[in-house]
């Protein structure tokens, strides 16, 4: 007799008596996935195991972060769980995760060099943030490299980590949180404080 079973909703091999697939996180009751409501020749595929172009998901979809059928042999489905290094900045044609940002946000290109500091200056996060413009889509390691360390980097919350940058001088203060999810791509800008 086999210890192992095939999940109910993404046909992956598990073990007998697990309660969640580790490929798709299933709870196997799901009253939804019965072999009635499932066709033979789909299978269900994770926002982390899609592959998707940079871009190609609305912001609503992807913020729902649903699983989705896909025909088995598909394109999509040889595709699923294809490598992925989020420390490399993708090409234009490069497919990323359902649930990074890049398939939401695009990742905007290289760094313009007039915000990257120069040997002899300080990084300023405030002037280059301001110069910046829209923060989506750009990673933590090009913020890092270019405004300096942050002031705090806070827990993560559902894959996503809240990062804020501040600056002082005498004239001023200035805060900003950025949003980042599990890849390290910047989602958007929270609170920007200036006092």
């Amino acid at each position: 007799m086999s210890d192992i079973k095939a999940c109910v909703a993404c046909a992956e091999e598990i073990k007998i008596e697990a309660k969640l697939c580790r490929h798709c996180q299933t709870r196997q009751d799901d009253p939804t996935w019965t072999s009635d409501t499932v066709p033979e020749n789909m299978v269900l595929l994770t926002d982390e195991q899609r592959r998707v172009p940079q871009g190609s998901i609305e912001l609503e979809e992807w913020a729902l972060g649903e699983s989705k059928l896909v025909e088995i042999g598909s394109v999509e489905h040889q595709q699923a769980d294809a490598s992925f290094d989020p420390t490399v900045q993708p090409s234009k044609d490069d497919l990323v995760p359902a649930d990074c940002a890049w398939a939401v946000f695009p990742w905007p290109g290289p760094m313009p060099g007039h915000l990257v500091p120069g040997p002899l200056s300080a990084p300023n996060p405030q002037k280059f943030f301001g110069s910046l413009g829209d923060v989506r889509g750009w990673t933590y390691s090009e913020f890092e490299r270019c405004a300096g360390t942050p002031f705090n980097r806070a827990g993560v919350v559902d894959g996503v980590q809240t990062v804020i940058w501040s600056h002082g001088s005498l004239f001023g203060a200035w805060s900003a949180s950025f949003y980042f999810d599990q890849y390290g791509v910047c989602m958007g800008i929270g609170n920007e404080t200036a006092f």
